[in-house]
């Protein structure tokens, strides 16, 4: 299994005490989900993202609760929104690029979300406004 994200899985630890793994492979991100210590949650594996020449990813995870995975492939960025608890997957085409190598991904003071993709044609910002439409990438 090849790992991505600057060679490692990422964690991220929520206030209700869960811990979240999330690893990327070739075809995807799957997250496994435990809280530590207590029997009655034990881990659980499951896939966040089917996505075929994935090169990398990342999650966050919004105010309301919200995780976002974005998924980068050769062909492009895909974000995935899903709230903890459900099985109820949103993915979309982000950003549309070709030869994509990877991501960083940032969210600023203000509440924007910027991303930054590494392609064929050089590194590309795109940044958006959550709830507001659209993408800008340059």
């Amino acid at each position: 299994m090849t790992l991505f994200r600057n060679g490692r899985p990422q964690k991220l630890i929520t206030t209700d005490g869960y811990h979240h793994l999330f690893v990327t492979t070739t075809s995807g991100v799957t997250e496994t989900y435990w809280i530590p210590g207590n029997a009655s949650a034990p881990p659980t594996t499951w896939q966040v993202s089917s996505c075929a020449g994935t090169v990398g990813a990342t999650t966050d995870q919004e105010v309301n609760g919200t995780f976002q995975t974005y998924t980068a492939t050769t062909s492009g960025v895909y974000e995935t929104y899903w709230t903890p608890g459900t099985v109820s997957l949103n993915t979309g085409l982000l950003v549309s690029l070709s030869g994509v190598t990877g991501i960083v991904k940032d969210i600023e003071a203000s509440g924007v979300n910027q991303l930054y993709t590494a392609a064929a044609g050089g590194t590309y910002e795109s940044y958006w406004t959550p709830g507001a439409p659209g993408v800008t990438t340059g």
